[in-house]
């Protein structure tokens, strides 16, 4: 998905001509400033990497399909990944759902 779109920069031109004909934005900065906008829009959209959440226990559970005492034994032996929002806040413990989707699909964790 594009960020900026090429009605974006047209509107930006648009919208800041006023401030170059008044003199309180430079035409140099205006340019330069369009040209980034030009090469934006213009540039192919990246693949976009898949983002990871973090679930709680219960949620981790829930997709697992076991009760929220196996998450916490998965996590502490290494099978799941996640991390403690809170150190030593045994409440605060979130799991990676890239470690949850990795072993749904039966791959190895490690």
């Amino acid at each position: 998905m594009k960020l900026i779109g090429k009605e974006t920069v047209e509107l930006f031109g648009a919208l800041t001509a006023p401030l170059v004909k008044t003199g309180t934005l430079h035409k140099s900065e205006h340019d330069a400033a369009m040209r980034i906008l030009k090469a934006a829009a213009d540039a192919e959209p990246s693949p976009e990497a898949p983002v990871s959440r973090l679930l709680t226990r219960a949620d981790a559970a829930g997709r697992l399909g076991v009760c929220k005492a196996t998450v916490s034994r998965m996590f502490h032996s290494g099978e799941l990944k996640g991390r403690y929002l809170r150190p030593g806040s045994f409440r605060s413990l979130r799991i990676s759902s890239e470690s949850i989707d990795e072993i749904i699909q039966g791959g190895d964790v490690s």
